[in-house]
């Protein structure tokens, strides 16, 4: 039915077994096979009817638990009361990725810019050094960077030990990164 939650359904013996006792074995494995159809149809109307070997038995719906399975990459949440139902697609893709890093290292900037004395209005000349990784956030989220920082200007080079600059040795989301900056003379 193109939906990402799968639904199961078990059978709930409290209110089953009083009602269909030595039928209660069969009962139970029709329940648990129940289609996504028959359940929808279920949760829809409040009940449903089961044929098995010729007899047929009423299901109301608070015979059964409705169980939502989750599917990878999907986290789901249910309000059963109010048949409510919510999915989200929890798959992390590159860009966010990328957004995410970024938006990191600003908080580490804005850090940096408050432990140097900088007043909130001053702008910056910002030299950045770290993984391909990171370099590629800052690649694709440069204006970004550089507006919610003040930077003026933005270098960002691939680490390297024998050119490293002078600056703060910082982890961002686990990429490794160097820091410096510097008040712009305009």
């Amino acid at each position: 039915d193109g939906s990402v939650i799968s639904k199961k359904v078990k059978p709930n013996f409290k209110t089953l077994g009083p009602r269909f006792g030595k039928d209660m074995k069969t009962l139970a494995e029709a329940i648990r096979m129940m289609s996504h159809k028959q359940i929808a149809l279920l949760e829809h109307q409040g009940h449903l009817s089961l044929e098995l070997d010729g007899k047929v038995f009423d299901i109301q719906r608070d015979d059964v638990d409705v169980m939502h399975e989750d599917i990878e990459g999907w986290l789901v949440a249910s309000d059963e009361q109010n048949g409510i139902m919510v999915a989200l697609d929890t798959e992390m893709n590159e860009e966010l990725e990328m957004l995410g890093l970024s938006r990191e290292l600003v908080s580490r900037i804005q850090s940096l810019r408050k432990e140097s004395g900088f007043d909130i209005t001053d702008r910056i000349s910002l030299s950045i050094q770290g993984s391909e990784k990171l370099l590629d956030a800052v690649k694709k989220n440069d204006a970004y960077i550089k507006s919610e920082t003040l930077a003026t200007s933005l270098i960002a080079t691939l680490f390297d030990p024998l050119s490293a600059i002078q600056g703060r040795e910082d982890s961002v989301n686990g990429e490794s990164c160097w820091l410096s900056l510097e008040k712009y003379a305009s």
